[in-house]
Formats: C-alpha cells, sequence, structure tokens
C-alpha cells in the first residue's frame, strides 16, 4: 500500500482538521453545523499534486469525506464542480454537494481547493442547507492561504 502511495500516486500525507459548534450534540446531527474543515494532502512532486487534483467527482468525494465527515456512505453525498471567483496557487477548484443526513435534515457543502507546487490545500465547509456560508468559505481559504504561504512546507 505504500508503495503505490508513494510511487504510483505519489500521495505522501493527508491530514485536516475539523471544528463544528461548541454546543453540537452528538444525538441531533443538524446541531454540529456549520462545521468547517481545514487541511492539505502532500504529494511526492508537482507532477502528483495536479493528477490527484484532476481527480475524478467521485475520487473528490472520499477524499473530502475523510477530511470532513458527514455521512459513513460518501456516495449519499456526491460532489460537483462549481464556479468560483476564487483563484489561488497554481490551481483552484471549487465543489459542492448536498446531503440528507439520517435524522431527515439537509445539508450543503462546499469545498474550495487548491494547489502549490506539490501541496493541495483545502476547506470544507458543510452548513445547513440553504443557508449562504459563502464569508465563512472566504474566511476559511484566506486563512489558511495566508498560514501556508506565510510558512511554507520546507522542500515542496
Amino acid at each position: 500500500m505504500a508503495d503505490q502511495l508513494q510511487k504510483s500516486e505519489r500521495h505522501i500525507l493527508g491530514t485536516a482538521k475539523r471544528w463544528e459548534p461548541a454546543d453540537a450534540d452528538y444525538h441531533n446531527p443538524s446541531s454540529g453545523f456549520p462545521t468547517i474543515a481545514v487541511g492539505h494532502h502532500l504529494y511526492g512532486d508537482a507532477d502528483g499534486a495536479r493528477e490527484a487534483f484532476a481527480a475524478q467527482n467521485a475520487e473528490m468525494a472520499l477524499r473530502i469525506n475523510e477530511e470532513i465527515y458527514i455521512l459513513n456512505d460518501p456516495t449519499r453525498r456526491p460532489v460537483a464542480d462549481a464556479t468560483s471567483a476564487m483563484s489561488l496557487g497554481d490551481q483552484t477548484r471549487t465543489m459542492t454537494g448536498k446531503a440528507i443526513l439520517d435524522d431527515g435534515s439537509q445539508v450543503a457543502l462546499t469545498s474550495v481547493r487548491w494547489r502549490r507546487g506539490a501541496i493541495e490545500l483545502c476547506v470544507d465547509v458543510v452548513a445547513p442547507a440553504g443557508t449562504d456560508s459563502s464569508a465563512l468559505v472566504q474566511q476559511a481559504v484566506q486563512a489558511l492561504d495566508a498560514a501556508y504561504t506565510a510558512k511554507p512546507i520546507a522542500g515542496f
């Protein structure tokens, strides 16, 4: 598995940190929104990152599900490419999707990803359907990009 990831896919590490409201109730899934995750994926080289960045939406949905878990079955939360005014790094990609939680509530997902060399940075925001989360998305993207450009991962 390590050989496949490092030689074929050139993926070295993916990590994300998730935040949700302090008063979220485990027994009431809809109380956990808006939820935000920020993270990065590190590739062996820029070509590996470029290939991964261009993955099909089904594969991206799996990656997003690892970053910000919503449902046990990512096929119940497909994503589609969306237009965005944001342009960061070498490439920028925005995806959106909707899901119905097990309690019947609906949520909307926005994922913004951008590549800087061999690093893919990401911000995922999930909010109740019908909520305008664009300001939260933009604020998180700007903060993560500023933090990364101020102190990039050495050698990548």
